[in-house]
């Protein structure tokens, strides 16, 4: 078995989201304008690693060192997931068009989870290339680069909806309807961090260059903002 990431590219569609709204939800947004600002929709999505079978780091000593030293096993599956069964959406108050902007500010929302676990395994690959003085300190090592991702992946998903306001978005009565500023700006930094390769570049194994983390071009994006980035 060799590392794997999996859980890249999932296209949310509305069939997806089968949990069950909040109670009273449906109810309390009768009569509702579309595109204002509450919460019509919740997407339940994070990302786990395995090591193996199991979920602590693995680490094999170094055949003829002595003392002896230790490298990480190449059995690390980090995985992007979607959970449908808690995801909920209220939506059959809104138009077409607001469906589609709904739906890409929760596409949003998985596309942080996956785009978080991918840079968690480069970095977690990296690890590969080193050797430890003991397993114990590999093992903190892994446990290190999983919590950092990990833990902000929270923050992240929370700025992204405080900045959008829940994928907040405008219908007017004349003209076309648009998406909030936020939400496109958010969007461009989920777009750079699939397609801006990282400067200096940093090329992978296979021969392929690695692309910007995303919580860098977050950061970028929100201290140019004068705001202090909370991850």
């Amino acid at each position: 078995m060799t590392s794997r990431l999996t859980g890249r590219t999932v296209k949310l569609t509305w069939p997806d989201f089968l949990g069950s709204p909040p109670p009273g939800k449906a109810k309390a947004l009768e009569g509702l304008m579309p595109g204002k600002s509450t919460i019509l929709a919740a997407t339940f999505s994070d990302f786990t690693v395995r090591y193996g079978a199991g979920t602590r780091p693995l680490f094999d000593s170094v055949p003829g060192t002595t003392p002896p030293v230790f490298v990480l096993r190449d059995e690390v599956t980090l995985a992007a997931v979607f959970d449908g069964r808690r995801s909920w959406k209220v939506i059959d108050h809104l138009s077409d068009k607001g469906k589609d902007f709904l739906l890409d500010h929760e596409q949003g929302h998985y596309n942080i989870s996956a785009l978080m676990a991918r840079d968690c395994f480069i970095d977690m690959m990296q690890l590969k290339a080193r050797t430890f003085g003991s397993e114990t300190e590999g093992v903190t090592a892994a446990n290190g680069v999983f919590t950092r991702y990990h833990d902000a992946l929270e923050k992240v998903q929370d700025k992204y909806d405080w900045d959008a306001n829940n994928g907040e978005w405008s219908e007017p009565s004349m003209g076309l309807p648009s998406k909030g500023p936020e939400q496109v700006r958010w969007e461009s930094y989920i777009q750079r961090a699939l397609t801006d390769e990282r400067s200096p570049p940093v090329i992978a194994p296979d021969g392929a260059t690695y692309k910007q983390r995303l919580m860098d071009i977050a950061r970028a994006g929100i201290n140019a903002r004068n705001e202090t980035p909370p991850f």
